[in-house]
């Protein structure tokens, strides 16, 4: 997927800090991309399937609120995943996965309620796991 998105305020916004936003970026990514490879074989009745995905997102600057700075910066992501399951029913299947394979450390947002607090929304580190699915 691609995705490329752009907006400004039209209208006359001021924050709390007299900050005028008329004519400025609005607070989101622009650029967005991503995707899936997947490729899955028969081996002595089994199928085993090894999966990717990828996502890019793009930096961006959180303006309602500014502060001193409360930029999001670009990050990359990459999640991955093994299966089996038997090549004739698939009425089960075990999976291995981990999100975040390479331990990205990004934040989703930033921002500040209070004067002189910062407050960020961290991503979500490392994590792996064991799936099993039953069919019938």
């Amino acid at each position: 997927y691609l995705g490329y998105k752009e907006g400004k305020y039209k209208a006359y916004v001021i924050n709390s800090e007299g900050v005028d936003f008329n004519g400025k970026d609005l607070s989101f990514p622009k650029l967005s991309y991503g995707g899936d490879v997947a490729y899955g074989f028969d081996v002595g009745g089994m199928r085993l399937t090894a999966a990717m995905n990828y996502s890019y997102h793009d930096k961006y600057a959180q303006l309602f609120l500014l502060g001193p700075d409360f930029t999001v910066d670009s990050y990359w992501l990459a999640n991955a995943s093994l299966s089996i399951a038997p090549a004739a029913s698939r009425s089960w299947t075990f999976s291995l996965w981990a999100l975040n394979v390479f331990n990205e450390r990004y934040l989703l947002t930033r921002n500040y309620f209070l004067p002189n607090t910062n407050i960020a929304a961290a991503g979500q580190p490392t994590t792996a796991g064991i799936r099993v699915d039953f069919s019938f």
